[in-house]
């Protein structure tokens, strides 16, 4: 092996030592043969990938009224049981033959994928409405490009409707109104533009995001080194993964090209032309949306950097920038049409997601604003951290190079993870290429260590106080000896000066964001609720303004990871002046954003300026629940026959409450072909259909006298509910009862 050293003590491995095979010329000589015995960790894979089977086909046990998917159901079970068999038997002439073991896996592969494809397919024909309004957005801006309209420059509005966006999936600004701007470069939208143009509209875009999860699948199958492939299968059937293909996240659509990118990442520039499938697969995956961009800087430095270790710097700079020439090229080719019909309409509806004032959301550090309360004062310093955190993690990877090498393509997502908006999506998305790319990628460049004399020198340079950081404190010198001035982890102490400052601003931007307090407070005061649906349509907030300026407040709710519509304030000053508080009355907008009256939500008030934004505890009323005792009585009654049902409280957790004294109101309705009618029965020797009001007993109980009146070809349905006079507050809701009378006589 030949060593070519630099001033900057970085040598090469030589491609003897690649993983999976020699480059001879322009050609990859093919690796050896690995070995046929399998580990307890091949093993456990493959184990996992039968469990995943069992799981999807389990997914499909509700699906069964569809006849053909019990093909799926049963042949994916019998599946994954006999892969689980297999990997539990000892090695023999058959688990050695790699031709058959070879077939077993790809037919597993496409079984898989077979159960995911029948679940997605049952899903689609059942009227599945898109999940994000970004995919909505994207296939209405594709009719806008095939009726010859730029999709930058019309508003995405109409694509709610056309798609059946609920309005829980709408993205909001800080002022409540949703963003209808088109947010994603032009692949996003023209990938569905052939489609559109042979009549394919419905539900074409959660068709083309499934098929792209399942050629990631595939392809990471077929490239990564037989003994890590069963991971492609474990991704095939993870939940996150295809709920999110299904559910219409854009980001299903680049990781196909993302994954390719990855593959052999590290050979452009030795190969010929196939060296450049890579960068053009790039390109076309900035091409869709912004998340992979981030990766960009990583992937430039690694090239340079391995160049570098060979030829020297001049080398190092022109594969790099020929890297990057092939991916701008691709990445503007679609695009520069738009460019040139409007420049300011492309770039705004492009970096909407940079720098929008939506409402904050996600799974990152955000979450511990939005749950735990801390912080929500200084959105812009949600941001700075992303940026500083990006920076650190650049300087860290660069300083020590190549320590992060095989981490290359997950390391955007940390920063992205403590973005304002910081969806799972972000972060995820970037596995299976950070994965394809730890496995494929050759020998990396490493740093040879400082001599000890040099590291004595240096360390005791350091200490002295002389050098570039002897204006540095006596222990801050003492640590960066410790971390850079031997030599083992950082190139120099010039990076690891860079990466403390860095992470220092990073963290104390993260503190701040954590820390800074909302200039007002939300807290939720009484509720009023629509009955038996048991559901809030109406709440009552107070707002503290702590600042010295005047606030405009406005609310939505979170619940289960979403954001409502924003509420209709219906009562309370427009303005709150400063160091004083008000009562607020706000409206549900819509049946969408009303919230269950057992509560498990979140009231959020924003302020736009300065972007600020306070949530209020958890709103947990803690109410009983009500049922029927019997909860079903399955023989028809005779009319004029009175008999006795019984509705029991229940407490918070399920179990009995003895609460006496709580009112119980008894209703009846017959649920015809065209909607309700008035019941045909009579409670406690009431009129017919006016239904009864009870008083619970010790026992939590409240019992009723049933009377049938009158015959019906549909039963009568019975509801309860409990009723608050101190709150003004109907919970409880029992759920139908249903009772069907019949004529003795007849």
């Amino acid at each position: 092996m030949t060593d070519v050293t630099h001033d900057d003590s970085i040598i090469l491995a030589q491609p003897d030592s690649e993983p999976d095979g020699l480059i001879i010329g322009n050609r990859i000589q093919a690796p050896p043969l690995e070995s046929t015995s399998r580990t307890w960790a091949d093993r456990a894979l493959w184990i996992a990938v039968g469990m995943g089977l069992l799981w999807w086909s389990w997914q499909l046990i509700g699906d069964s009224y569809e006849p053909w998917t019990v093909l799926f159901l049963v042949g994916g079970n019998l599946w994954g049981l006999a892969t689980i068999t297999v990997n539990l038997l000892p090695d023999n002439r058959w688990s050695s033959n790699q031709a058959l073991t070879n077939r077993w896996a790809w037919a597993t592969v496409f079984v898989t994928i077979a159960v995911f494809g029948a679940w997605s397919v049952v899903g689609l024909l059942n009227g599945l409405t898109y999940g994000t309004d970004a995919i909505a957005f994207n296939q209405y801006a594709a009719r806008l490009v095939q009726h010859g309209l730029n999709p930058y420059t019309h508003s995405m509005r109409p694509a709610f409707q056309l798609f059946h966006t609920p309005t829980s999936y709408y993205t909001y600004s800080f002022t409540g109104v949703p963003v209808t701007t088109l947010s994603y470069p032009s692949l996003s939208f023209l990938i569905y533009v052939p489609f559109l143009m042979i009549g394919w509209w419905n539900n074409v875009a959660p068709w083309l995001n499934m098929f792209a999860w399942g050629l990631t699948v595939v392809m990471m199958f077929a490239l990564l080194p037989r003994r890590v492939r069963a991971l492609a299968v474990l991704f095939g059937g993870f939940g996150l993964f295809t709920v999110f293909a299904m559910g219409g996240v854009t980001d299903a659509m680049f990781m196909p090209l993302l994954t390719l990118t990855a593959y052999r990442w590290d050979r452009f520039g030795r190969g010929g032309w196939r060296d450049y499938v890579g960068p053009i697969a790039f390109g076309l995956a900035m091409g869709i949306k912004q998340t992979p961009w981030p990766a960009l800087p990583f992937i430039l430095l690694a090239l340079a950097c391995d160049e570098y270790a060979l030829t020297g710097i001049e080398q190092a700079i022109r594969r790099a920038a020929r890297y990057l020439a092939v991916v701008l090229v691709t990445f503007l080719i679609p695009n520069i049409p738009w460019i040139i019909a409007s420049p300011s309409g492309w770039i705004k509806g492009t970096l909407t997601p940079l720098f929008a004032n939506m409402v904050p959301t996600g799974q990152g550090s955000m979450s511990l604003s939005l749950y735990l309360h801390w912080g929500g004062g200084s959105m812009s310093a949600f941001t700075l951290t992303m940026v500083f955190g990006f920076l650190f993690l650049f300087i860290l990877f660069v300083g020590t190079y190549p320590t992060l090498r095989l981490a290359i393509f997950m390391l955007p997502g940390f920063a992205l993870f403590f973005a304002a908006r910081s969806n799972v999506n972000y972060f995820i998305s970037l596995i299976p290429a950070a994965v394809m790319a730890a496995a494929t990628a050759s020998a990396a460049p490493a740093r040879v260590r400082a001599s000890g004399a040099r590291s004595v020198e240096r360390a005791g340079q350091l200490l002295a106080g002389r050098g570039p950081v002897g204006s540095l404190p006596a222990t801050w010198r003492t640590v960066l000896v410790r971390i850079a001035g031997d030599g083992r982890l950082f190139r120099n102490q010039q990076w690891a000066i860079a990466a403390l400052v860095s992470v220092v601003l990073f963290l104390g931007f993260m503190v701040h964001s954590l820390t800074a307090a909302a200039p007002f407070n939300v807290r939720v005061l009484g509720a009023h609720t629509t009955g038996v649906t048991n559901r809030i349509e109406q709440l009552v907030v107070r707002v503290d303004n702590t600042s010295g300026k005047p606030i405009t407040p406005s609310f939505d709710l979170m619940q289960g990871g979403f954001n409502s519509t924003f509420w209709i304030k219906v009562g309370g000053p427009t303005s709150l002046a400063a160091h004083s508080h008000a009562i607020y009355r706000i409206d549900a907008p819509n049946v969408g954003a009303e919230p269950s009256a057992y509560g498990g939500f979140n009231v959020v008030g924003y302020v736009d300026k300065p972007e600020s934004f306070s949530v209020a505890a958890t709103y947990e009323p803690h109410l009983l629940s009500l049922g029927f005792q019997p909860d079903a009585i399955n023989q028809p009654m005779p009319l004029g026959k009175s008999f006795k049902i019984t509705v029991q409280l229940y407490a918070v957790n399920g179990g009995i409450s003895h609460r006496s004294g709580v009112e119980v109101r008894l209703s009846e309705l017959i649920w015809g072909a065209f909607g309700p009618r008035k019941g045909g029965a009579r409670v406690d020797g009431g009129k017919v259909g006016k239904g009864s009001v009870g008083i619970t007993n010790s026992n939590g109980q409240a019992t009723f006298t049933i009377t049938g009146a009158r015959a019906d070809p549909y039963p009568v349905s019975f509801s309860a509910v409990a009723y608050s006079r101190n709150l003004n507050y109907v919970f409880g809701s029992s759920g139908d009862l249903n009772i069907r009378f019949v004529n003795p006589a007849k």
